[in-house]
């Protein structure tokens, strides 16, 4: 996540804020949403005083700023409509403050990235940074380029879809092995077709004889739904399912934590979801400390901003009578507490950077 706009997007993201890569070898994701991840950034308000001379370095304006402060803090609560409204006004008071432009752009992407918006927001996303990029082209330039490979995509599916038109829906052959119809899976999602490649994928789960089979293919799914249908909600079932099919799957475990934390990002729930990402996150450590540890290392700062991991009340130790002390047994391998591993709800429960 290439248009050529530096046009005003005044209307476009006022509209917005009343509504919101192609398949690699590596079956995982970063955690974060889709590619290097976005920005984003606070002002301190600039104290008054006499105007700026010509040479001076450019402040911005303080209602500006002050703008930009208060969609900050609504960006942090995932509330990226309402922060977009905010990072507008800034930026109509003040035409230079590229802080408040790059902040719309990043609540826009972040409509697109959750599926709360279509292809609008991600249009109005690539018009504010491109802004940036005219103000000050050396200002997290990684944000527009992630946001135009988005559009690439985009574009591409359809181009794919307008040359199906008038065709009947395409659905899985009759029969197949798990290997046929991951193959045939692949295919149709290079050419866009997510809803046949998600039925490939299934029938690949349905026909795979071996758990370890049936959670690559479960995995699949998950990852089409983070990674192309923009849906962390149905991400999160697949790779739960994924993760319960076999525990040793490093990559199920890995694109589990990532689409936790864009379901977290889309505002559908809290800091649960931060904490059994981090819990995904150390499977994967536990099944290969080398892979992708730096997926690990951002959720646990974010669930430090947070406040921390819950911790469930103290227990009270069990009251033994003075005069006669019971006799403490030693513990064997009935009575040892079992060690904690990660929760894998039903795929029926209600529920980082994808690459496949």
């Amino acid at each position: 996540m290439k248009i050529l706009c530096t046009a005003w997007i005044t209307a476009a993201a006022l509209a917005l804020s009343a509504a919101v890569p192609a398949t690699a070898a590596d079956p995982t994701a970063k955690a974060g949403g889709g590619g290097a991840p976005v920005t984003a950034e606070e002002m301190a308000p600039e104290g008054s005083g006499p105007a700026a001379a010509p040479a001076a370095p450019y402040k911005p304006k303080g209602e500006s700023v002050i703008e930009n402060r208060d969609g900050f803090g609504l960006m942090k609560d995932h509330k990226y409509a309402e922060a977009s409204r905010h990072f507008q006004k800034a930026v109509e008071i003040d035409a230079r403050n590229k802080k408040a432009w790059n902040n719309l752009g990043v609540c826009q992407l972040k409509l697109y990235q959750t599926g709360i918006s279509g292809t609008i927001a991600l249009e109005s996303a690539i018009a504010a940074f491109q802004k940036v990029a005219e103000l000050d082209p050396a200002h997290k330039p990684e944000n527009l380029a992630e946001a135009q490979g988005y559009m690439t995509r985009e574009k591409g599916w359809a181009d794919a879809a307008a040359k199906r038109a008038g065709q009947p829906a395409r659905t899985p052959a009759a029969t197949g092995d798990y290997r046929a119809y991951k193959t045939a899976g692949d295919a149709a999602e290079q050419e866009g077709d997510f809803a046949l490649a998600q039925a490939n994928f299934r029938r690949a789960e349905e026909v795979s004889t071996s758990a370890k089979g049936k959670s690559s293919a479960a995995n699949f799914q998950g990852l089409l739904a983070l990674n192309k249908q923009r849906d962390p909600k149905g991400a999160v079932e697949h790779l739960r399912r994924a993760t319960g099919l076999d525990a040793a799957n490093k990559y199920a475990w890995n694109n589990l934590g990532a689409a936790l934390r864009l379901l977290f990002d889309s505002g559908a729930g809290g800091k649960e979801l931060i904490e059994e990402a981090v819990n995904a996150f150390k499977k994967v450590g536990e099944i290969d400390p080398a892979y992708k540890p730096e997926n690990l290392a951002e959720t646990e700062a974010l669930l430090e901003e947070l406040g921390g991991p819950s911790t469930p009340p103290a227990q009270e130790p069990a009251a033994t009578p003075a005069a006669a002390p019971a006799p403490v047994a030693a513990p064997t391998a009935k009575t040892a507490a079992p060690a904690a591993a990660p929760a894998t709800p039903p795929a029926a429960a209600p529920v980082a950077k994808p690459a496949k």
